[in-house]
């Protein structure tokens, strides 16, 4: 701990984002989010990849605190605008299933809001999700028809609809219902 904690204070960014790591995993010190948060911080003003997508998980998870979504938009959008930074959202949500399956089962709609509200969400989404049709069949299935509305609020939304087959036409119409 104590050569991370040199290397961090010296400003070296994995030393911050893995110092930022051991308090939030209470490993050789205390748990303590708030000073994880502090160092997660300084490693993503850097352009750690790690710490920008942390920082966006817990505003959007409301760890540390309460959930603070332009906090968690800041951070995913700093984390967007460098190219490595769509590789790792990627990665991290595997095809875009896994991930974007918890959401829709949870209710998350928010999140789910947040990415489209980006201003390259849209292209994200349907990057991680086939444009968007995984999301909008899940919710159906689960009955999450605010998210279905969400979705077919958007500029492209009437178009999704068009582009896909009478049964889950029929799905969406149902759940919207």
């Amino acid at each position: 701990r104590q050569w991370f904690k040199r290397s961090a204070e010296q400003g070296y960014s994995v030393a911050q984002y893995h110092l930022a790591v051991m308090y939030l995993n209470g490993e050789g010190v205390a748990v303590d989010d708030s000073k994880a948060r502090q160092w997660l911080e300084r490693a993503a003003e850097q352009g750690h990849l790690d710490a920008l997508f942390n920082l966006f998980v817990m505003y959007a998870n409301g760890e540390d605190g309460a959930v603070n979504y332009s906090m968690a938009k800041l951070w995913l959008e700093r984390l967007l605008n460098i190219s490595k930074g769509r590789e790792l959202i990627k990665a991290v949500y595997s095809g875009g299933w896994n991930e974007l399956t918890q959401l829709v089962k949870r209710e998350r709609v928010d999140i789910i809001e947040l990415y489209l509200s980006l201003s390259n969400g849209r292209e994200l989404l349907k990057e991680l999700d086939g444009n968007g049709w995984t999301v909008m069949t899940l919710a159906a299935s689960y009955g999450k028809t605010e998210i279905i509305r969400l979705f077919l609020a958007t500029s492209d939304g009437p178009e999704l609809l068009k582009q896909n087959d009478g049964f889950k036409l029929t799905t969406m119409a149902t759940a919207v219902a």
